[in-house]
């Protein structure tokens, strides 16, 4: 694949966060991952008055920039947790650059979701991978290569992450790509990741929103009414 420049925004990003407010409910587990020194930090948020043995859809969600306590914090905050809340889902967001993420996915991706399984109401069949940014490039590496762990995927925005080719395996499964009018580095990334997910046979709805930039300003709604189509199916 094509390497596609990307520009650091984490300043940006940071500063659309912060009008979102901070986060208001969620816990922060530690993890243990086979080959890493340390344990790595996930953010999750579940519903309250989940009853064994119900099982919820579950949303893997790569934070954008470098993946920080705030970054991931101004993400749950602004797409994530209330509506989630509201819909019964469970949401595990790693404190992690989402490419690094990537790059270990055959580990990391087995690892937080088979913890959280364990230890949350979470249904391994409803899984879907989303993200923004680098976020959204990480989402792209892990489902490409362990497309079995997931329904679907959401980016807004996302690119290819390098040297991954994108299997036969994702044929039938479906994709959400949305970007900015006025993001063009990005939207270049975004229509190739388009390319690429076509071609293997994903069901890519892709969106160009107009007037808009780098950081998203995107309703959740509009995000969960995509995530619980692909799920019902």
């Amino acid at each position: 694949m094509r390497r596609i420049k990307r520009l650091d925004l984490a300043t940006a990003i940071l500063a659309a966060f912060a009008c979102a407010g901070q986060a208001w409910g969620f816990e922060k587990v530690s993890i243990r991952v086979p080959g890493f020194a340390k344990p790595i930090q996930v953010y999750v948020v579940t519903p309250p008055g989940v009853q064994a043995p119900e099982r919820l859809p579950t949303i893997l969600a790569l934070p954008p920039g470098p993946g920080s306590a705030k970054m991931v914090e101004g993400a749950l905050a602004k797409y994530w947790e209330k509506e989630a809340v509201k819909r019964k889902m469970v949401v595990l967001c790693p404190q992690m650059q989402g490419q690094a993420f990537a790059r270990a996915a055959f580990r990391l991706v087995p690892s937080v979701l088979g913890y959280a399984a364990r230890r949350y109401p979470v249904d391994t069949r409803k899984v879907v991978v989303a993200g923004n940014s680098n976020g959204g490039v990480g989402a792209f590496g892990c489902f490409v290569q362990c497309p079995a762990r997931f329904a679907g995927m959401v980016v807004f925005p996302g690119a290819p992450l390098s040297g991954v080719d994108v299997p036969r395996t994702l044929s039938g499964k479906a994709a959400y790509v949305l970007v900015g009018e006025k993001d063009e580095t990005w939207i270049r990334g975004s229509e190739e990741m388009n390319e690429y997910l076509r071609r293997a046979g994903v069901q890519v709805r892709y969106e160009v929103v107009p007037g808009q930039g780098h950081s998203l300003d995107i309703a959740p709604k509009k995000l969960f009414d995509w995530i619980e189509s692909v799920l019902s199916r």
